[in-house]
């Protein structure tokens, strides 16, 4: 955290045509030369979506096909996930001798296809994850009720996560980790006095955010529908990984690796699945606002998941490999080659975090305009050059408040996991430890709050992406919202 917070200061001080919004100095004529007040812009032409829909100010007309995008990894995704069913039955077919058995991760009795052990465990996540939804739905309805006091107390809670680490590692007798969590808390709140007048321009793009969302329920529905296709693949998925340990040691361990490759894949595909589709129903509901379609969701999600498909499967692969690599090099960490191993792994997680971030913007191009990856990433490098400061100042004050919901939902269900073991709730306590039921818990509240977090913040990359690049778009459909919007975002004096 350290090392991003002194990597996002360097990028703020030393960035070309960011120097003039070094202390958030935004004015109008720097950012807009356009730009005279709220309301003063000429209507122009807008871009067309890629799917053959041109908008020329209100009009939309369909004047060309749609095309598939990147087809080749949308052939790649096919073929390596016919290579898993290939090792499952593989494995099915392989005889077992538990004399012999050297698996890596489960005993034989597991390997062997007995998954008696694993019955009240599957007990557990079913209903701690009905919890965890139910927790969710409530969460984005205070969200869109209380939008101000819930993105103050995220804000709140950012500084107050990294005041408790600093105490909890001074209490440990960590010296060095407690300093610099110290110093990092007391950047937050001189960075958030910074940027404070940013706050009311992310106040309202999150409670637009979800009012389209609540508009559009069929988003919210299809992230927790997403849930249940993960966990069927987690499912197909651990079965297969279990038969792949009926393998000698040595193949074992390759085929682990590529089952770990194939997991963070097929979830990263899944996740911008929902990514673009919500994009793609924000992107409708900001330019066509009364032609509206029927159903918004649905068209966006059969696009995301045929003609765009192949970007999808394109910009997932980037971050899979670099997921894969971080859990291979976790797993070869030894004293021998600690130095080099912490050095690979913070230069890994940056690496990850950055092509997260990166394509969460990506793919809004390719929702909106029908885009190929590489296409989507030249116009993300492009929004960045001049927008890109704006987007993660955005990004910064609302990360908090979507943190904290996913932390309040890891802690509520970790806590009834807790209390249905040891309560004997489900007939648990003989086969599963309280403990287990924390861990269950905690990482059922985790997901489905992350999922449930990522319509929302889909919702907010999409308005800021439509807003930064084409104004007008907003002045002509939803005037008001446009004049709020530039008010807010260009209400910011010189320090």
């Amino acid at each position: 955290l350290f090392l991003l917070f002194l990597l996002f200061l360097l990028f703020l001080l030393t960035s070309p045509g960011l120097l003039s919004l070094r202390f958030m100095k935004t004015t109008a004529d720097q950012s807009d030369p356009t730009y005279t007040k709220p309301g003063g812009y000429t209507p122009v032409p807008l871009e067309g979506d890629g799917f053959g829909n041109v908008q020329g100010g209100a009009e939309v007309k369909f004047t060309e096909a749609p095309k598939f995008k990147d087809i080749p990894f949308a052939v790649a995704f096919l073929v390596q996930f016919l290579a898993v069913v290939g090792i499952l039955i593989a494995g099915l077919s392989t005889h077992v001798d538990c004399e012999k058995f050297d698996g890596i991760i489960w005993d034989c009795k597991t390997v062997s296809g007995d998954f008696s052990e694993l019955l009240p465990l599957i007990k557990l996540i079913s209903l701690l994850g009905g919890l965890a939804i139910a927790i969710s739905v409530v969460y984005v309805f205070l969200l869109r009720v209380f939008t101000k006091p819930m993105v103050f107390a995220g804000i709140g809670f950012t500084i107050l996560s990294e005041i408790g680490a600093a105490v909890y590692f001074g209490i440990h007798q960590q010296i060095y980790s407690a300093v610099i969590f110290g110093i990092l808390a007391l950047f937050m709140v001189i960075y958030f006095v910074i940027v404070r007048h940013r706050i009311d321009f992310a106040i309202l793009v999150l409670k637009t955010a979800s009012e389209v969302i609540a508009s559009y329920p069929a988003t919210h529905f299809m992230a927790i529908g997403s849930i249940f296709f993960k966990v069927a693949f987690a499912c197909f998925w651990s079965y297969t990984l279990i038969m792949a340990q009926r393998f000698g040691a040595n193949a074992s361990y390759a085929l682990t690796s590529f089952m770990i490759f194939s997991f963070y894949w097929h979830f990263e595909v899944v996740k911008n699945i929902v990514h673009v589709s919500v994009s793609g129903t924000v992107a409708t509901w900001y330019f066509l606002s009364d032609r509206m379609p029927e159903n918004p969701t649905l068209d966006s999600f059969k696009r995301a998941s045929t003609y765009s498909f192949g970007s999808i499967a394109f910009g997932s692969l980037i971050v899979a490999v670099i997921k894969t690599l971080r859990v291979l090099v976790r797993m070869a960490s030894s004293r021998r080659n600690a130095i080099l191993m912490i050095i690979s792994r913070i230069c890994l997680s940056c690496l990850d975090w950055i092509a997260q971030y990166f394509n969460h913007y990506a793919f809004v191009q390719v929702a909106v305009y029908g885009k190929s990856y590489i296409e989507a990433a030249k116009a993300t490098w492009n929004l960045m050059q001049h927008s890109g400061l704006s987007a993660l100042v955005n990004d910064n004050i609302l990360d908090g408040v979507l943190w904290m919901g996913v932390f309040l939902s890891a802690i509520i269900c970790g806590a009834s996991g807790y209390l249905v073991v040891m309560l004997d709730f489900l007939g648990l306590s003989a086969s599963i430890s309280p403990w287990i039921g924390v861990l269950v818990g905690a990482l059922a509240g985790f997901l489905v709050m992350i999922l449930s977090m990522q319509v929302i913040d889909s919702s907010i990359a999409t308005i800021f992406v439509c807003f930064a690049e084409n104004k007008p778009a907003l002045q002509q459909s939803k005037p008001e919202l446009y004049q709020s919007l530039m008010e807010t975002y260009y209400n910011i004096p010189t320090v």
